[in-house]
């Protein structure tokens, strides 16, 4: 029932034909704000992706790829997109001349002085937006990543049948249908590196950038490539006498040193470059663990958690023991000596299990202690105090003479 007053002058309504196709989008009041916010550059910085999951490699009952869903992203938030149809008769209007033509729906409405309302479109469906937590952003950001690059095993794989990526860091960000910042976080964490790989201000660059070099093609770095490419870099480290730091320039390192077998001239090389830039660039790898804190202030450097980089180690080590063996661990004595040979002479004094806490698992097999390997974690607060305390125990163990022999040799070969 209309409720304008009788005396009011009448308003035409026409409905225009053909109808243009037109699509009603639900606009929720986080992507509203993220809309009309223009304090402080906030809009210029905030793009919006319509973005479609790919088919699930699972078939429906017509032998059919499942299709994807369609998301839109923020930087930071999510929404699934699904189509609603309404029964209700649904006009999208605009005002304009009696009686209305052609030129007159191309016109700017506010052109137009008097005259009536004409409907120019009939939508018979609506799309409604439903945000989707973090948690299953990251969940998908992981799924997918696994689906679109291959994870390498041994720096040899890298352009193999099977290990040929297809996909640039930043046209992952472009197929991932989640916010920018999770798949920057997910793929932090995964150490995905790009090849080929090139040197780059990265480490000391303020700005998060998910630009890729032409050509450049994303890998996801297995734990058994990590732990090579760190031993590598420690090797290097200890030969040129380089503290590893967190603004170590892990790239520049390995390019300067020829002398390390088979880096320079061969493409696994490259591989080893490309990971150990990552690790400890700016928003790498290393950083999404917590291993490195980043400098807030101009003139400070990034620092390395010693103790927490020690720990990754001895995990990584017991990882990749893990998937060699099948879950079965090792010797609680033989693992600390191999942990002890894989970090710098200062760090020692954190390689004991009871210092990995929970990242490892102690269990006893025929009188014998045998480490497990656990899930990595960053030590709890409650945790803290055991940790001081069993790296006060631990730092009773003489120094190694390992380290000391590696960088002599480096005079040698010279």
């Amino acid at each position: 029932m209309s409720t304008q007053k009788v005396n009011f002058s009448p308003v035409a309504f026409n409905i225009f034909q053909p109808s243009g196709n037109v699509r009603l989008l639900e606009l929720p009041e986080e992507l509203l704000s993220i809309i009309t916010d223009t304090s402080s550059g906030n809009s210029a910085n905030q793009a919006l992706y319509f973005k479609s999951s790919p088919a699930v490699e699972e078939f429906n009952q017509n032998g059919d790829n499942k299709e994807g869903h369609l998301h839109l992203c923020s930087n930071d938030k999510a929404w699934l997109v699904k189509q609603v149809s309404t029964s209700n008769s649904v006009y999208v209007t605009r005002t304009s001349k009696t009686p209305p033509d052609e030129d007159d729906l191309i016109a700017d409405a506010t052109t137009d002085t008097c005259g009536g309302i004409t409907a120019f479109a009939k939508p018979t469906n609506t799309l409604e937006l439903h945000a989707v937590p973090a948690s299953r952003s990251d969940m998908i950001a992981n799924e997918q990543l696994a689906r679109l690059i291959p994870t390498i095993h041994d720096a040899s794989q890298v352009g193999s049948a099977g290990k040929t990526s297809k996909y640039s860091v930043s046209q992952l960000h472009e197929h991932i249908p989640a916010p920018a910042t999770v798949i920057t976080q997910v793929l932090s964490r995964r150490c995905v590196f790009q090849l080929p790989w090139s040197m780059s201000n990265s480490n000391i660059s303020n700005d998060v950038t998910t630009e890729s070099p032409q050509g450049a093609k994303a890998y996801i770095s297995s734990p058994k490539l990590l732990l090579e490419t760190w031993t590598r870099l420690f090797e290097a480290a200890t030969m040129s006498d380089t503290k590893i730091t967190g603004d170590l320039e892990a790239d520049m390192l390995l390019e300067g040193f020829s002398d390390i077998e088979d880096l320079m001239d061969s493409s696994a090389g490259d591989v080893y470059k490309a990971i150990a830039k990552t690790m400890f660039e700016r928003d790498g790898y290393f950083v999404a663990l917590a291993l490195i804190k980043k400098a807030t202030n101009v003139g400070e450097k990034d620092t390395i958690n010693e103790m927490e980089t020690a720990r990754w180690v001895g995990n990584v080590i017991l990882q990749v023991h893990d998937s060699q063996t099948g879950g079965t661990g090792i010797e609680k004595e033989s693992f600390e000596k191999q942990w002890e040979d894989a970090v710098p002479t200062g760090w020692v004094k954190y390689c004991s299990v009871e210092v990995l806490g929970s990242a490892c698992a102690i269990e006893l097999e025929k009188e014998k202690e045998m480490v497990v390997w656990r899930e990595y974690g960053q030590i709890t607060a409650a945790q803290t105090g055991e940790s001081t305390q069993a790296v006060a125990t631990a730092s009773s163990k003489g120094k190694r003479k390992w380290h000391e022999k590696f960088a002599a040799s480096r005079n040698v070969k010279r």
